[in-house]
C-alpha cells in the first residue's frame, strides 16, 4: 500500500502486508501428499490424518471421493485429539497397471456458521510387477546431439529407472539388447541403485553420427516372471 501524506518529512513510503491463507481442513503436515500405491491386482489402502486447519471449529457433515474408482472406508475422529479425523481410503483392485487422479471431498459447517467444501487431490497408482521411468520412449533432442560434434565432443545420456512395483518384488537386470540399427550408435550400463529394487539403465551417445534420424528398441531384460521383458 502506497501512503501519500502532508507529513512533510515523509510525504510517501510504503506499507508491505503480509497474509496466510488458512484452509479449515489439512492433511497432517507428516504426510506430503495422499497416494493408493502398489502392485496391479491387489487393493490399495492409504490411511492419514486430516486436522483443523484455521481457529475455526469443525463439524463434519459427509464425505466422498469424486467418482467410483476409490472410497472412503473408515472417516472418524482420532481419539484424544479434538480437531482431527482418521481416513482411511481405499481403491479396488485391477488387474493391470493403471494411474488416476481423484479428489477425496468434505462437506463441512464451522463456527462461523458458514458451510464450506474442502477437496484434497489424490493419487491412485496400480503398478506392473517392475516399473520403468520413464515409459515408453526415450528421445535425445537436436540442441543436446549438436554437442557431439566438432573438436571437443561431450556425450550425451539418458537414463531408465526399473523400480519394484510393490512390497516384497525382488528382480535382477539380466541383459539389454539393442536393435541392430542402435548397435555402435549408443552404449548401454546397468547399475544397481537398491539391491533387487531399483537398477538404472544408462544410454549413451558418444560420437556424432551422419545419419539425421535414427529410431530403435531398446529391451531390458529382468528375472521377473510376468516382466521379463521392458
Amino acid at each position: 500500500v502506497q501512503i501519500i501524506s502532508n507529513d512533510t518529512s515523509a510525504p510517501e513510503f510504503s506499507l508491505d502486508l503480509t497474509g496466510d491463507i488458512l484452509s479449515v481442513l489439512e492433511v497432517d503436515s507428516k504426510l506430503r501428499k495422499v497416494e493408493l500405491r502398489g502392485l496391479a491386482g491387489t487393493e490399495l489402502v492409504s490411511e492419514f490424518v486430516l486436522k483443523q486447519g484455521s481457529h475455526l471449529e469443525v463439524e463434519i457433515l459427509e464425505s466422498e471421493v469424486s467418482s467410483g474408482n476409490a472410497r472412503v472406508d473408515r472417516f472418524e475422529p482420532v481419539e484424544g485429539e479434538p480437531g482431527s479425523w482418521s481416513v482411511r481410503l481405499v481403491a479396488d483392485a485391477v488387474d493391470r497397471p493403471l494411474i488416476f487422479n481423484e479428489k477425496f471431498k468434505i462437506a463441512v459447517r464451522t463456527s462461523d456458521g458458514q458451510e464450506r467444501e474442502v477437496s484434497f487431490p489424490f493419487r491412485v497408482e496400480h503398478n506392473a510387477r517392475v516399473q520403468a521411468t520413464p515409459k515408453g520412449q526415450l528421445k535425445f533432442i537436436p540442441r543436446e546431439i549438436a554437442k557431439l560434434y566438432g573438436p571437443n565432443p561431450q556425450p550425451i545420456s539418458r537414463a531408465v529407472l526399473l523400480n519394484a512395483g510393490g512390497e516384497g518384488i525382488r528382480f535382477n537386470v539380466l541383459e539389454v539388447r539393442l536393435d541392430e540399427n542402435l548397435e555402435g550408435v549408443v552404449k548401454t550400463e546397468v547399475t544397481e541403485q537398491r539391491p533387487g529394487e531399483q537398477f538404472a539403465v544408462h544410454v549413451r551417445i558418444e560420437e556424432w553420427q551422419e545419419k539425421r534420424q535414427m529410431i530403435g528398441r531398446m529391451t531390458i531384460v529382468t528375472d521377473d516372471p510376468e516382466c521379463g521383458e521392458i
